[in-house]
């Protein structure tokens, strides 16, 4: 079984150009640096940088995905437009 990203693709195919994680950020108006933060407050240490990589390259785990989802609010996750 192949590692996968937060687009569910394998991780040697090119990220995708926006990942639902990205879209739903982007919906919601959170900035990588606010997402920390965010994270932070339910308990989660990440760097700014690491975030802002595992975002650009779609190669963050689910658990990190679904902490994301939770620290910004989201209820649900829009997978097609």
């Amino acid at each position: 079984m192949r590692a996968t990203g937060c687009s569910g693709r394998n991780n040697r195919e090119a990220p995708p150009e926006n990942s639902p994680l990205k879209a739903e950020l982007k919906r919601k108006g959170v900035t990588c640096a606010q997402l920390v933060e965010r994270l932070a407050g339910i308990g989660i240490s990440e760097k700014e940088v690491n975030v802002a990589n595992k975002l650009s390259q779609g190669k963050c785990s689910a658990a990190l995905m679904l902490a994301c989802l939770k620290a910004v609010g989201s209820q649900n996750l829009h997978l097609a437009d």
